[in-house]
């Protein structure tokens, strides 16, 4: 009897246990991870569809993009992912059985395959067909072909789009193709979101666009999507893809960490890759001079803007009178507070995979881990001042980092960042031209830079001095919807002429106008780390949470009015509306929960602030917490209709003219200083 009684009494506990637990959304976390797969054969992972087309829209939706390569037949276990993405460039494959066994193991495994250019492969090397195997793996998706191929005649094709909001994202009606397959829905789950038919031949309608329970399917990729050759490569597309991937993967209302956004505000960094250290000046009066001084004097001395400025660690070895004065430049640069040191590299490689080197050092081969690590310990050593340390790596050259590279800097717990070349504007035009967060390289990520430096703006600096000033297209043009945060990318040796550094002041200027919250590349790059490693759900009562977010300080719900409760949230230091999402701001812990409400928040928060904030803390008399001064700016508060008192570093701070929720933050250089604010 008493066993009975124990039994008894551990299983209610277990099962108490177990409620508790789950009310924390444990069981509920969401599955954040995709896999993507292309084919060695056809593209280099860096070349593929998936990377450069398919992992920039999937990351602004939260999702983390992994990749096989099909030529590869030894697959990963299919069950940890949420979807499968497909989309290849060529449709043979050697061992094609391989491949449709593994996507008939996701589709049973209730993972959702999403089929961007039909089915992917139809023929093996030597001209053989998968016809079996492809009928089977339409079937499962609720679809059949038929026997027909309509050929011949554009002018007789019609498409009808039947889920219209999901169209008309950069082109309307992309595309006129007159040959198309017989492609037709099975299942009643299924929906066709857009058909093609031909007018003069009855019951030949087509599903071009189908979206069902167990993925999505698009029969040809150019008939919701136009490629354009001029005047760069790029494809424009018809089909919204965020829209397209939240329906088919169910994201809509899923809680989407978001690196574009620091304490409510766009987040800004300044970021200078170490190439012409020791040129000298070619047009300034008074020439030559360092153009590290003119990068000095003229810029970083006068705008208040943290920078993450590099340094090629070879250079740190140049002898003579003028080799001392180049280093000596580079050390007044270090001291300045707001500059946060960087590497960029030792000897500067060109190409990383095959370590080929931009300076011809005498007895020195390539060495991934001289390059990473060595060129970051050398710098702290003989240009470093004794209270600043060094954390961030900058990749030189075709910024194709290698796997020992990485494994080099992720054994000594480093940053890295560059390569991505972000741009979007009239030159590149559409989303393909913004890069994804990170590539993947074997084990470790690379973190790509979120826009372009000036040598793609002058022709690789040969022409076009000024050119530069149009990266100002390309942050307008990612500003709604907030596709980037603001990223001035340049080198050193732009300060060999006036023209660049006339546009260096443009786009610093630019900046001033601009509501941002202005970080270092180091804490964009931890976010980043927070974004991959984060999970993220819905608990029992409905409230979502984040966990193992370090690093990340936003997370997002898109096509959301509502207000967070502050009162019955928790870790949460405010949130902001913006272009139809909500940003909520994180406070560093173990765990944030969001509660929504319908109603206007009461209780006091950040709505936004163009400083960073740490050690935040609120309680029945108001907040306190530390925030960093750089750029002269402002803090928002919200959530409270009473006065405020607002003090910072101490002193009362009065409220802008006009706006009663916005304090002046004054300039400083990098201190961290106290916030308290109470009620008057």
């Amino acid at each position: 009897m008493m066993l009975k009684l124990e039994l008894a009494i551990i299983c209610l506990l277990v099962g108490i246990f177990s409620v508790m637990h789950s009310s924390r959304g444990i069981a509920a976390d969401d599955n954040r991870l995709i896999l993507a797969l292309y084919d060695s054969k056809d593209d280099s992972f860096l070349e593929s569809n998936a990377h450069l087309l398919l992992e920039m829209p999937l990351n602004r939706l939260g999702m983390v993009v992994e990749y096989h390569n099909v030529s590869d037949n030894h697959y990963p276990d299919v069950s940890k992912y949420r979807g499968v993405v497909v989309w290849l460039s060529d449709n043979k494959l050697e061992d094609g059985a391989s491949y449709f066994e593994f996507l008939y193991d996701a589709l049973d495994s209730g993972v959702k395959v999403i089929l961007m250019n039909g089915v992917g492969i139809t023929e093996n090397l030597e001209g053989g067909g998968y016809d079996k195997e492809s009928k089977v793996l339409l079937n499962k998706m609720g679809l059949e072909e038929g026997d027909v191929d309509y050929l011949e005649n554009p002018f007789v094709v019609d498409y009808t789009k039947i889920k219209t909001d999901a169209f008309g994202f950069e082109v309307e009606d992309a595309v006129n193709i007159p040959t198309y397959r017989d492609f037709r829905i099975v299942n009643k789950k299924v929906k066709s979101w857009m058909n093609v038919s031909r007018s003069d031949v009855e019951g030949s309608e087509a599903v071009v666009v189908a979206v069902g329970p167990k993925g999505a399917f698009i029969s040809d990729i150019e008939m919701i999507a136009q490629y354009v050759e001029d005047p760069v490569w790029g494809i424009l597309w018809d089909l919204d893809p965020f829209v397209f991937f939240s329906d088919v993967l169910g994201l809509n209302k899923t809680l989407k960490p978001d690196v574009t956004t620091s304490f409510g505000l766009r987040s800004a960094f300044i970021h200078i890759d170490g190439d012409g250290s020791s040129n000298l000046t070619l047009d300034f009066p008074g020439s030559p001079v360092p153009c590290t001084k003119i990068i000095r004097e003229e810029l970083l001395a006068k705008y208040d803007f943290p920078v993450s400025a590099s340094i090629v660690a070879y250079r740190l070895t140049e002898e003579g009178s003028l080799g001392q004065r180049f280093i000596n430049e580079l050390e007044e640069i270090m001291k300045m507070p707001i500059v946060q040191a960087a590497s960029h590299t030792y000897a500067h490689p060109m190409v990383w995979s095959r370590g080929v080197l931009g300076f011809d050092i005498p007895g020195y081969t390539f060495d991934p881990v001289m390059e990473t690590v060595g060129s970051m310990e050398m710098i702290k050593e003989l240009v470093l001042p004794e209270d600043k340390d060094i954390e961030l790596l900058l990749w030189s050259g075709d910024c194709e980092a290698t796997e020992a590279s990485l494994a080099a800097l992720d054994s000594a717990g480093f940053q890295n960042m560059n390569g991505g070349n972000a741009r979007i504007d009239e030159l590149y035009q559409g989303i393909c031209h913004i890069c994804p967060l990170t590539v993947q390289v074997g084990k470790y990520r690379q973190y790509y830079a979120p826009a372009g430096n000036e040598y793609l703006y002058t022709d690789g600096w040969i022409d076009n001095f000024g050119g530069f000033v149009r990266v100002i297209d390309t942050f307008e043009n990612s500003k709604k919807p907030r596709y980037l945060p603001v990223d001035v990318y340049y080198h050193y040796y732009l300060g060999e002429r006036q023209a660049g550094l006339r546009s260096l002041v443009q786009i610093y200027d630019w900046c001033k106008t601009q509501e941002l919250c202005w970080i270092h590349v180091g804490e964009y790059t931890r976010s980043i780390t927070g974004f991959l490693s984060a999970r993220t759900g819905i608990d029992d009562s409905g409230n979502y949470y984040i966990e193992n977010y370090t690093g990340l300080n936003t997370v997002r719900l898109d096509n959301e009015d509502k207000n967070v409760d502050i009162a019955k949230s928790r870790n949460i230091i405010g949130y902001n509306h913006f272009d139809g999402s909500l940003y909520v701001s994180l406070n560093k812990g173990d765990r944030a929960e969001i509660v929504l409400t319908d109603k206007p928040s009461t209780g006091l928060y950040i709505k936004g602030c163009t400083s960073a904030v740490k050690d935040f803390q609120r309680n029945e008399s108001g907040i306190k917490a530390k925030i960093r001064l750089y750029s002269e700016g402002f803090i928002e508060f919200s959530g409270i209709n009473k006065g405020l008192v607002v003090k910072i570093a101490g002193k009362i701070v009065k409220p802008l003219v006009g706006r009663r929720d916005r304090y002046h933050v004054s300039r400083g250089s990098g201190e961290w200083v106290e916030l308290e604010v109470g009620l008057e």
